[in-house]
């Protein structure tokens, strides 16, 4: 999911944000790539330099105009139309790849409709659907990844990553 407004950012494409020479989109793509054999990223159509790096990356697009985050997770779920469905999103940074993956598979080894993973309790955006809606749990991320939104959670990454 990468197609909001960034509008506390003032920036859309959040996901071409780089933290230390990488984008985010980068980071993220080469951590999940060894768990996910085929990755789609939702995106509005206006999005035209990501929607260019995405497909250089062999990554499937689905371009729909933005309408708000539940009703482009609904589309793009059903663009996807099969299940599980892991959501990442574009704006999601990932500290360390194992410990991230680590959750991951906690996550999918659980029972439950819907798993959200979390950072200390904050919804992070990171979701696991084994059906369009159900039973939920929540899983923490155990500090392996954060929601950048704002430029103070990515002073916080970038200041936290340094260390």
């Amino acid at each position: 999911m990468a197609g909001g407004l960034g509008s506390r950012m003032n920036n859309p494409e959040k996901a071409l944000i780089e933290i230390h020479g990488e984008a985010l989109i980068d980071r993220t793509v080469r951590c999940i790539r060894g768990i996910c054999s085929i990755m789609y990223a939702a995106i509005d159509p206006s999005m035209i330099r990501l929607r260019e790096k995405l497909l250089s990356m062999d990554i499937g697009v689905i371009m729909r105009p933005r309408q708000g985050y539940v009703e482009d997770l609904n589309n793009a779920m059903i663009s996807i139309g099969r299940f599980p469905i892991l959501v990442v999103p574009g704006d999601v940074y990932i500290f360390k790849c194992s410990a991230f993956l680590d959750s991951l598979r906690r996550a999918m080894s659980t029972q439950a409709d819907v798993v959200s993973l979390t950072d200390g309790g904050k919804y992070t955006g990171v979701s696991i659907f084994n059906a369009p809606s159900g039973s939920y749990k929540n899983i923490d991320l155990l500090g392996s990844a954060a929601n950048i939104n704002t430029l103070e959670d990515l002073r916080y990454v970038i200041e936290r990553d340094r260390t």
